[in-house]
């Protein structure tokens, strides 16, 4: 009898990329008339173990493309082999950093956004973002104006990138620091009244984790722009502003103060302005003797506010 040549195997089924150091499974290759099988890799250093099973385990430090080849022998020296090109990739590790946009010093109620730069994080990474231990936000950024002074920022990366050490990793931590702005309080302006054209507004700054670093005086509204001139006390605490050539109306000053980190206060002060009553006193009169009575009628207005009358004796004859 004649014995038949091994025929043809069938095609192996596997996957066809690999992770360094792992594992895979392979199966296929049968072939009839086939008196033995082997299976090989190629180069022989990919892989750390292969049994006859058609299963490998990839070596820790090999990178790059490998060949599984399943062998078959048959009658008369005869040999087939079937084969499947496979990738092995390194093992990677993911990385995670975050930044804000105002460093971790900020004045407070300043919008701040962070940003996360990952490493290895795969086609879709998740980002988990949280102050503290309290999440609030997703995505590879956000935006706040609510920090506060010692919070702690965080960012978690989960990858599903293929071949990585592990798949979730955190980033450093940002604490914050808020700059407290500073307070203003702006002192009563007087009452002024005409022909006296002058006045002195003023206003006293406070803050409590630096410096007053600058006052900023401003008419917001009036009748005519005084002449003006401002000073600070040595220490910074009180910024004064002296006023000529004022007329009758009602001005409105704004003052700003400025702290060392750029944070500030505004105050508004309202200065009045009265012009000077007119007053008439009325017609001459003349009474004779016997007569010991008279009747005046003076006048008088001012048209910002109410009139009192007061009448005096300047002489008698």
């Amino acid at each position: 009898a004649v014995s038949a040549p091994v025929s043809p195997p069938t095609p192996i089924q596997g996957p066809t990329a690999a992770c360094q150091g792992s594992k895979s499974n392979y199966t296929g290759g049968g072939a009839l008339n086939m008196t033995s099988y082997e299976w090989e890799v190629s180069p022989w250093w990919a892989a750390d173990s292969l049994d006859q099973m058609g299963h490998i385990k990839w070596s820790s430090t090999y990178t790059g493309n490998a060949e599984v080849k399943f062998i078959a022998r048959g009658c008369g020296n005869s040999i087939v082999s079937s084969s499947l090109m496979v990738y092995v990739s390194p093992k990677v590790t993911p990385a995670i950093t975050i930044s804000s946009n105002k460093g971790s010093r900020i004045n407070y109620g300043t919008p701040v956004t962070f940003t996360a730069t990952a490493s290895h994080g795969g086609p879709q990474p998740s980002f988990t973002w949280k102050i503290g231990g309290d999440v609030v936000a997703s995505g590879s950024s956000f935006t706040s104006n609510t920090i506060r002074t010692q919070d702690v920022i965080t960012c978690t990366l989960v990858s599903n990138a293929p071949c990585t050490t592990t798949a979730s990793v955190t980033s450093n931590a940002l604490t914050m620091t808020v700059n407290i702005p500073p307070s203003l309080q702006m002192a009563q302006a007087p009452v002024v009244h005409l022909p006296n054209n002058t006045a002195t507004l003023t206003g006293h700054g406070n803050d409590t984790d630096g410096s007053i670093y600058s006052y900023s005086w401003t008419r917001l509204q009036g009748p005519n722009q005084p002449v003006f001139t401002s000073s600070n006390s040595p220490d910074y605490g009180t910024a004064t502003l002296a006023l000529q050539n004022l007329i009758a109306g009602t001005y409105v000053f704004q003052l700003i103060a400025t702290d060392n980190e750029g944070a500030s206060d505004t105050g508004h002060v309202t200065l009045r302005v009265n012009s000077r009553p007119t007053a008439y006193a009325g017609a001459d009169t003349v009474i004779h003797h016997p007569a010991t009575t008279a009747k005046l009628r003076g006048s008088g207005g001012d048209g910002e506010g109410t009139v009192t009358y007061s009448w005096l004796t300047w002489g008698k004859g």
